[in-house]
């Protein structure tokens, strides 16, 4: 089994033909028997580490990977993105990994060994617990959590560990949707519900949905439910 980590120069990358979307940095678990392809430029910079397990194996879609827990196998993604601000620290851990492999002593074989751990740890901690939590399903929690009405899908993008773009390729992928046409939906639903459930006028209700231009905000309910804020007023609060 491979554990790659790429920090720039990536082009593309390919696993048995298919190609992956990826973010700029990550890391990537490549389990034997996988077919590998990609292409870098002059600023490519990566570590590889190779390492034998039982423990791992290859998942459902190049796109996963499994491994053993209590004796049962679970599924994680298999590409896990590296946020820029922890690029250099992952560099220095890869390295450290590198110098003790090196080492003939038992206790730098252990270090090594944590070191593959503490990559399988972040991996499971940008990806959610055993239950199967994806990254998109972990934006559309965030998303469907009204204390979140007031931050961007760049912002929520960030908490979940990807850049926006790429996020919105595996939202898309999983729920059909995208993370903005599900946002501006359940804004939608929370801007309904303030207006038969509450006495805020529009200006209100747009804000306690997260719109900060009223005019937009009337005109995405419109298209929405086919009437004005203020028709909905009257049609609910004057039954």
């Amino acid at each position: 089994m491979h554990i790659v980590f790429f920090a720039s120069g990536l082009h593309w990358f390919k696993i048995d033909g298919i190609e992956l979307s990826v973010p700029p940095h990550f890391i990537k678990v490549i389990c034997p028997g996988a077919h590998v392809q990609f292409a870098c430029d002059h600023t490519r910079y990566n570590w590889n580490i190779q390492i034998e397990t039982s423990e791992i194996r290859s998942g459902p879609s190049p796109r996963d990977f499994e491994i053993l827990c209590a004796g049962k196998w679970v599924k994680l993604m298999a590409v896990t993105p590296v946020t820029d601000e922890h690029v250099s620290g992952w560099d220095g851990e890869l390295l450290r990994m590198h110098q003790a492999f090196g080492q003939p002593t038992l206790l730098q074989q252990f270090r090594a060994k944590v070191g593959v751990y503490n990559i399988l740890r972040y991996i499971i901690d940008r990806h959610g617990d055993t239950l199967g939590v994806t990254p998109a399903g972990k934006l559309k929690e965030m998303l469907d959590d009204g204390r979140a009405h007031d931050q961007t899908l760049q912002q929520l993008s960030q908490q979940c560990g990807y850049c926006a773009d790429h996020l919105r390729i595996l939202f898309k992928q999983e729920f059909g949707i995208t993370p903005l046409e599900y946002h501006n939906r359940i804004r939608m639903v929370r801007a309904m519900s303030l207006i038969d459930n509450s006495d805020l006028r529009v200006k209100d209700v747009a804000e306690k949905s997260g719109f900060t231009h009223v005019p937009h905000f009337c005109t995405m309910f419109k298209k929405s439910f086919g009437m004005t804020p203020s028709q909905a007023i009257v049609k609910l609060r004057h039954k």
